[in-house]
């Protein structure tokens, strides 16, 4: 989330999303796009449609650049089409929505009639016949997970409907609802969309190691193979007799309905083996395995699932997602990056595949969709990249504005392998901040279009990791763990996956240009480090008053040379690294004569900016709590403050020579300038406090949702700006800013958070 306030503004209002145009003194912004679900194209395939939580979010396929965004309040969006010219999108309230496109105005909002009892997930077409899977839940239940995401319990039962008198005309918004008819119950509901594919009058769906076709109106779980299967009767009584009549012809199907792999595979864990998508294309089904090998049965609604009618092929041992035209071109993608096209020619015969293409991505291919004249493709990777293909040549058209995502394994995604957002000094003129992006890499984020402006490959060496069953655990990697930003350098922490407590250290020198668009990074030097884990990183540039101006080069490249860094490990000791001039000067080592053993074994839970050379710890043993105070020249203790119960956070104020230290109690400043002065210099108890924030500027603290600016000279609020609350709790919270002209005067303060689920 960002929030942003003016200075000078009246008391701050926290605004509904209805309320946002109506002030300019007070945003809340969530982020979106952060969790892109593959939509549609228009019917010029010049436009594309992607949807994300509440939003859809249209692109331009040809430069990739975002158009507009469509909001749906509250409500989650679980399906986008698009017909007669207008969007189309399902939400799961229930409701359908038609969108003007050009204009972006919303044209109707329609209920759809469901069974109080049931949660929509997600929304099938076929033929200009549109469905809605939903799950049985309890009632109490429901409205709590409306507002939320739609989360899939695979052992409660499903049921599908049809919606009836689907209208996407402008009549449309005359309408207050449509009706619905239950076509089929399923016992267990699907993992995923993809394991699902609805035809005329029967679906396909997998289970494990099982292929299913089921009619409409037949209970899936039972088969009888000496008889073929009609439309079942049970229809709405709100129905009309036309649609009774044409929904009731017969639908005849094969007997062979039901395809079991009872083969073993050159894997460890047999019982992990399954399939992941079926796909219908014309008369053929698709079937993918996990393991990397697809399955095709053509004429398969005359024929069933029949060994006759089957070929396979298995090009790698990776996790493929497919998409097939009408003609049985297939493109598939694979958990290695790798996307090909494949066909199927009658003159080869049925079980033999020529490869066409293939294209490496950065990431692994997450889902495709073809337009559909099927000259161009949708590619959606794991990462949240969204990029536009040529079909003909298998050539990237563009990739579109998204935010990008960091995916690492449950078991992975904690401050060992990742970190948080964090500011960057050098970008005065610029409104970013730093996060992890794909495995190995940095991103710098617009928050205010919730777009990722660059990205930094730190790790070089890391090959696309494989988001799969058999692959992930084996894929060696490397992760940014922590990073810090000067106005000069970048240093970053990276992790193994095998070994969280090795550390690579790499110096990268940043460009003169103040504009990230020009920027360029360069690796200086590598460290390597056995069984350190660090902690706290920070440099002793000092951030709050030492701007080097980009005219001056001679200041600038004293500012370079003199620069050092300050290494805290999770043991407690402390490194000073800085460039060895007697090798050469983009060499950095360890100061042997500043290195500092663990102070009185005590460990360091916090570790301050550095401030005219001076910088403070927490350290901390049992119930005894220190706050040492650093002189970084001679890493000489200048003073130690050793009557503080449970100290959490300190940091330097903007003002100079104020030292705030939060703890469980409250706020307490010292005056660090007046040596003799050990009693505080103001106090404010509050227990709710979880951090500590500053900049050239300001000061601030919040409480996870509150955020409150402080003048560090009295410890009272700021008179220009009242508390800030975000709607959500957020596990950190950073300022960002921007100056006019004047460097002293801010205009404009932008506070982002990050909560526990790793939402902006």
């Amino acid at each position: 989330m960002v929030a942003r306030a003016k200075s000078g503004s009246p008391p701050i209002k926290i605004m509904k999303k209805s309320e946002i145009q109506s002030s300019s003194n007070f945003v809340e912004e969530t982020a979106f796009g952060e969790n892109l679900q593959i939509g549609c194209f228009d019917d010029t395939f010049k436009k594309f449609f992607a949807y994300s939580g509440s939003d859809v979010i249209s692109f331009n396929v040809d430069s990739g650049e975002r158009i507009r965004v469509y909001r749906h309040k509250s409500s989650i969006v679980i399906g986008v089409y698009f017909q007669d010219n207008f969007l189309l999108s399902f939400t799961n309230s229930p409701q359908y929505l038609l969108w003007n496109v050009d204009t972006g105005d919303q044209i109707a909002s329609i209920n759809i009639q469901l069974p109080s009892d049931q949660l929509t997930l997600w929304t099938y077409n076929f033929d200009a016949k549109y469905f809605i899977l939903s799950q049985s839940i309890e009632n109490k239940k429901k409205s709590q997970v409306k507002t939320t995401t739609s989360s899939v319990n695979e052992n409660q039962e499903s049921s599908l409907f049809e919606i009836l008198q689907l209208n996407t005309t402008q009549n449309s918004s005359q309408k207050l609802k449509v009706s619905t008819r239950l076509v089929a119950q399923l016992e267990n509901t699907p993992p995923s969309k993809a394991h699902l594919a609805v035809y005329s009058g029967f679906f396909v769906k997998c289970e494990k190691r099982i292929i299913k076709i089921c009619a409409f109106g037949d209970d899936d779980e039972e088969e009888n193979e000496d008889e073929n299967l009609a439309n079942g009767t049970n229809d709405d009584e709100e129905m009309e007799e036309g649609l009774k009549e044409s929904s009731n012809s017969a639908i005849k199907l094969p007997k062979r309905r039901e395809y079991h792999i009872d083969a073993k595979f050159d894997v460890v864990a047999q019982n992990l083996v399954e399939f992941k998508e079926v796909v219908i294309a014309g008369d053929s089904l698709y079937a993918v395995l996990n393991i990397g090998r697809v399955y095709c049965w053509t004429n398969f609604t005359t024929r069933g699932l029949s060994t006759f009618n089957l070929a396979h092929f298995t090009l790698s041992g990776y996790e493929p997602t497919i998409c097939v035209s009408d003609i049985g071109t297939s493109f598939i993608g694979f958990g290695n990056a790798q996307l090909y096209k494949y066909n199927l020619t009658a003159s080869s015969g049925v079980g033999r595949w020529i490869s066409h293409e293939h294209l490496l991505l950065e990431s692994p291919t997450r889902s495709l969709l073809l337009c559909n004249d099927f000259t161009k493709m949708a590619v959606l990777l794991r990462d949240n990249t969204l990029c536009f293909i040529s079909t003909a040549q298998m050539q990237l058209i563009s990739r579109a504005e998204v935010l990008h995502v960091l995916c690492l394994p449950e078991q992975y995604n904690n401050e060992n392998y990742r970190f948080s957002i964090t500011n960057d000094p050098a970008l005065e003129n610029e409104l970013l901040f730093v996060a992890n992006a794909r495995l190995g890499h940095i991103q710098w984020i617009d928050p205010l279009c919730w777009q990722t402006t660059c990205i930094l490959d730190i790790a070089e060496e890391n090959g696309p990791p494989p988001q799969d069953t058999f692959n992930m655990p084996k894929f060696q990697w490397l992760n940014t763990y922590l990073v810090c930003l000067s106005m000069q350098m970048l240093v970053s922490c990276e992790s193994s996956r095998d070994n969280p407590e090795k550390t690579l250290i790499k110096f990268w020198r940043r460009s003169k240009s103040k504009s990230l668009a020009n920027a360029s990074f360069k690796l200086e030097n590598c460290v390597e480090l056995l069984d350190k884990h660090i902690k706290f990183l920070r440099s002793t540039f000092n951030e709050f008053t030492n701007i080097p101006s980009s005219s001056n080069a001679n200041e600038m490249e004293l500012s370079v040379n003199n620069e050092e860094f300050i290494f805290v490990y999770s043991t407690g000791l402390i490194d000073i690294y800085k460039r060895d001039p007697s090798r050469r000067s983009s060499h950095w080592s360890v100061d042997l004569k500043r290195r500092e053993s663990n102070w009185q074994r005590y460990l360091i839970t916090s570790c301050s900016k550095v401030r005219q050379r001076l910088f403070a710890t927490i350290q901390i043993l049992n119930d005894s709590t220190f706050i040492v105070l650093r002189n970084v020249d001679e890493m000489k203790i200048t003073r130690v403050i050793d009557n503080l119960v449970d100290a959490k956070q300190v940091e330097w104020s903007h003002s100079p020579s104020i030292l705030i230290v939060l703890c469980a109690s409250g706020l307490v400043a010292f005056n660090c300038k007046k040596e003799n002065q050990l009693n505080p210099l103001w106090i404010i108890k509050q227990p709710n406090f979880v951090d500590l924030g500053s900049s050239r500027s300001f000061t601030f603290t919040h409480n996870g949702q509150e955020v409150y600016l402080l003048n560090p000279e009295d410890g009272t609020k700021s008179n220009f700006m009242e508390e800030i609350r975000f709607s959500q709790p957020q596990k950190r919270i950073i300022a960002l800013q921007k100056y006019s002209k004047d460097k002293r005067i801010c205009n404009n303060i932008y506070f982002c958070g990050i909560n526990d689920q790793v939402n902006f």
